[in-house]
C-alpha cells in the first residue's frame, strides 16, 4: 500500500465535508417552495456523486494506483 500523503488526507476531508453537506441538505427536505424541489434534488444528488468520486479517487490513490491506461 502506498504511503499516505497530504493529498490523500485532503481527499478524505473533502469527501467527508461533501457527505455531511449532502446529508444536511437531504434532512432539511424541500421546504416551503415546491418550484425549487428539482434544483434542491439535483444539488443533493451532486453532493453524493462528488462524495463517491472523492472516495474512489482516494482509495485508488491510497492503494497505489495512480494512473489508468
Amino acid at each position: 500500500m502506498a504511503e499516505i500523503d497530504g493529498e490523500t488526507w485532503w481527499r478524505a476531508v473533502t469527501g467527508l465535508a461533501q457527505l455531511v453537506a449532502g446529508l444536511a441538505a437531504y434532512r432539511r427536505g424541500s421546504g416551503d417552495s415546491s418550484t425549487m424541489i428539482p434544483f434542491k434534488a439535483f444539488r443533493v444528488a451532486s453532493l453524493f456523486v462528488g462524495t463517491a468520486s472523492c472516495t474512489v479517487g482516494g482509495v485508488l490513490h491510497a492503494s497505489g494506483i495512480c494512473q489508468v491506461s
